[in-house]
């Protein structure tokens, strides 16, 4: 009988005809469990804010591992980001192995298992490219204002806030880029990104398109500009308030 999933549960199942704990390899299970709790603790230890996973039971459902992750709406989102790796789109720089090794364990399994990740009532099925779905949602173009939060690597990278975003991302680049944005970081910038979000609207997989610095100008030397075309005009007035057709009535 399959159990209930609480609205804590993180399980990573597996079904198929005929696929129950006992008929599943064990090792080839507790693999591929390893290698996909493995990548999202890369992706959470690239985003700087690490996670952790603790425990295990096998669950008759189908057959399913149940963790505990010491945040689960954290895991959820990690977990829902790890989808679009694993079914093709280009991962971040350094975490190109631990999808790898996620793809290889699920290949390990018979082509009729499904394999998904489920986090309470979410359900995130895992493809991988050879069963990747036709209807995956499209890259789009964006602009938007970002805070530049860190540049740097051998491999260059940049990790944006959008101003409008929950969650940072972070940006493959190249040195001449990462050279470019250096003078401009924890300052905002102008990007324009290809990205691919996940189903919660959070970023994937990013480009960077092109960027701008946002310049900032003090109130008095706006004024000043705007008014400098017509400071000679002011030079020959004598009396302001005349001009201004604004003398008291005395």
């Amino acid at each position: 009988m399959a159990a209930p999933v609480g609205p804590d549960d993180f399980l990573l199942e597996l079904d198929g005809p005929d696929v129950h704990p006992a008929s599943v390899e064990s090792a080839k299970l507790l693999e591929f469990a390893s290698a996909y709790l493995a990548l999202l603790g890369r992706m959470a230890t690239e985003e700087e804010a690490p996670i952790s996973f603790h425990g295990l039971e096998i669950i008759d459902k189908c057959v399913a591992i149940q963790v505990k992750p010491d945040d689960v709406d954290y895991a959820r989102i990690l977990a829902g980001a790890s989808a679009s790796y694993l079914s093709g789109d280009r991962p971040p720089r350094g975490l190109g192995a631990n999808v790898a090794r996620v793809q290889q364990s699920i290949r390990e399994f018979p082509k009729d298992y499904k394999a998904k990740v489920i986090v309470g009532p979410w359900i995130q099925p895992l493809f991988i490219p050879e069963t990747k779905p036709t209807s995956d949602l499209p890259a789009a173009i964006e602009t938007m204002r970002a805070t530049v939060q860190r540049i740097g690597g051998a491999d260059p990278r940049v990790r944006f806030k959008g101003l409008l975003d929950r969650y940072p991302f972070s940006v493959d680049i190249s040195q001449s880029e990462a050279m470019a944005l250096a003078p401009h970081l924890y300052k905002d910038v102008e990007i324009v990104i290809k990205v691919t979000r996940t189903a919660e609207g959070r970023a994937a997989y990013c480009e960077l398109v092109s960027f701008e610095p946002v310049v900032t100008q003090d109130a008095g030397d706006a004024w000043r500009e705007w008014f400098r075309p017509y400071a000679t005009h002011w030079d020959d007035v004598k009396d302001l308030s005349e001009a201004l057709g604004r003398r008291d009535q005395s």
